[in-house]
């Protein structure tokens, strides 16, 4: 089952787009912009957090930056995913195992199981342990 402990939450940046359905809640975002947010849409990049709740566009809504968080896996081509396996973000916003490239940005590291090739929730601890040696992505 996953749980959530926040440490730090932001609650004055505001959604780019739609977010109202529930399929959108613990997707990870990053900032566009000093007051707002989107999801992630490349593979890989950096995250800022984890959104918390599900805000309508232009409205404004809770991303978790520091703590334990629940992540939505959204692809079903994944490995499966173990307690300590570094995550990183999909094309679609969605937390994947790590495929241990160098330019992929680590977010955090999973507190939960998850069977191959699956979609569910997942307990992450943020991490933001950023990319490998070749410095390709930069913490936000």
């Amino acid at each position: 089952m996953a749980f959530e402990q926040p440490l730090g939450l932001v609650s004055a940046l505001y959604a780019s787009a739609n977010y109202s359905s529930a399929k959108k809640q613990f997707l990870l975002v990053t900032s566009t912009s000093e007051v707002s947010f989107k999801t992630v849409a490349t593979k890989g990049a950096v995250v800022y957090g984890v959104l918390q709740d599900t805000p309508s566009s232009g409205t404004a809504g809770t991303v978790m930056y520091c703590g334990i968080s629940k992540v939505r896996v959204t692809s079903t081509a994944h490995a499966a995913i173990s307690p300590g396996a570094k995550l990183m973000c999909s094309s679609v916003g969605g937390a994947l195992p790590s495929t241990g490239g160098v330019a992929n940005y680590i977010f955090g590291r999973s507190r939960s199981v998850l069977g191959a090739n699956t979609t569910g929730i997942i307990t992450a601890q943020l991490t933001f342990e950023g990319a490998g040696s070749s410095g390709a992505a930069t913490a936000p």
